[in-house]
């Protein structure tokens, strides 16, 4: 069985959540013996970060070329509503990226697609495409986030099946549009054998450096707050720094302003484990998540960490006062909950192995066996559907 892999975001050499879940997907599925086509669409070359197996098959087709980006911004420009504006250069974005994935589809005629965004189930199901396959959207956010872009909806409807990483976000779904069929499957975390070494005096953090969702900013704010008390605590901040280069600078600035030598940047890594496994707290101020996998990882190594109560995904991975800590917004608010756990390294134990069992429930075997009975049921039903 053929399967095709769409992402029209960033997977070239990119760091982030979404794109190590295409890969790991990729590699899961040529395991269970699928042929894989892993498509891209991106004006940059290279390969994705993480790695490929050698029997899946990336191909990266392109994209429209920043000037043409310009000309959209231009003639949508006249669009008094904001949301109107986005619409329309939604429409112009996708069916200039017709042209490219059509002969894809026509060269390799998948057996199924799986779409990573909502643009490439818009590009997908609202040009005419003639697909002669079943079409899943995965969700990567909340549905909240993914369901206020209104022009996917029909797209969305369309295609024959939803998944989502959490039951809320299947509510969601199902009582703001009328689906075929939504399915929960969770991420896949690694399930590690070693635990962090939870008597470190290190405070690690893993997200792209993100004003709207990551907030980095909370982190090093809390930061300042404690610094006199534990001078001999530090802070580590990983994740791609060129995502927002101005919040990144603000934030460079914010570290000299305060004087804060026990905070840093550290860039990315190849190698997660063997940071995680140094730190003693995982600090995630995030604002909204669909199901972080930077947490779950962190959680998987025995880490307890922090988060709001009010972050979406965040709230349902963190069990306040049995795996980590939940607080309320705040700059505040956070510094108290990352002083909780400094003063005491019993609590620090008792959440971490916490948070290491509860991770149990998403290994990956479980995870991707849910994945290859969604994708043989769908075919399936598709193939009888055609047939009568």
């Amino acid at each position: 069985m053929k399967i095709m892999l769409l992402d029209t975001w960033r997977i070239i050499n990119s760091k982030g959540g979404t794109e190590k879940v295409f890969c790991n997907m990729a590699n899961a599925l040529v395991d269970k013996g699928y042929q894989v086509l892993a498509v891209a669409c991106e004006n940059k070359e290279g390969l994705p970060f993480f790695p490929l197996d050698k029997r899946v098959k990336f191909l990266n087709v392109g994209k429209y070329s920043a000037l043409t980006e310009f000309f959209l911004k231009i003639v949508t420009a006249f669009y008094i509503k904001s949301s109107l504006r986005r619409n329309k250069r939604t429409e112009y974005r996708t069916f200039l990226m017709k042209s490219r994935i059509q002969p894809i589809l026509q060269e390799y005629t998948p057996d199924i697609i799986i779409s990573f965004t909502s643009d490439g189930t818009f590009l997908l199901k609202n040009l005419n495409f003639e697909l002669a396959c079943p079409v899943i959207t995965m969700y990567h956010s909340n549905a909240e986030r993914i369901l206020e872009g209104k022009i996917f909806w029909r797209a969305l409807e369309r295609c024959e099946c939803i998944q989502t990483l959490l039951e809320r976000d299947a509510s969601i779904t199902l009582n703001t549009i009328q689906p075929q069929k939504v399915v929960v499957i969770p991420n896949a975390v690694p399930q590690y054998e070693v635990i962090s070494n939870l008597k470190s005096k290190t405070i690690v953090s893993v997200g792209r450096i993100d004003r709207k969702e990551k907030r980095q900013h909370i982190l090093i704010e809390a930061a300042n707050l404690l610094k006199n008390r534990f001078p001999d605590w530090k802070v580590e901040i990983w994740g791609e720094t060129n995502v927002d280069k101005k919040y990144f600078k603000e934030l460079e600035a914010l570290i000299l302003k305060y004087d804060l030598k026990n905070v840093r940047f550290c860039g990315t890594t190849d190698n997660i484990q063997s940071v995680l496994k140094e730190a003693s707290i995982f600090a995630f101020p995030s604002a909204y998540e669909g199901f972080p996998l930077a947490l779950t990882e962190a959680m998987s190594m025995g880490l307890p960490a922090i988060g709001f109560k009010n972050c979406t995904a965040v709230n349902e991975l963190i069990v306040n006062g049995e795996n980590g800590i939940l607080c309320d917004e705040g700059v505040e608010n956070f510094a108290k909950a990352l002083e909780e756990l400094i003063v005491n390294e019993e609590k620090r134990i008792k959440y971490g192995n916490r948070a290491k069992e509860d991770m149990k429930q998403y290994a990956p075997e479980t995870i991707w066996s849910k994945w290859d009975q969604l994708i043989k049921e769908l075919v399936e039903e598709y193939s009888e559907k055609k047939r009568s």
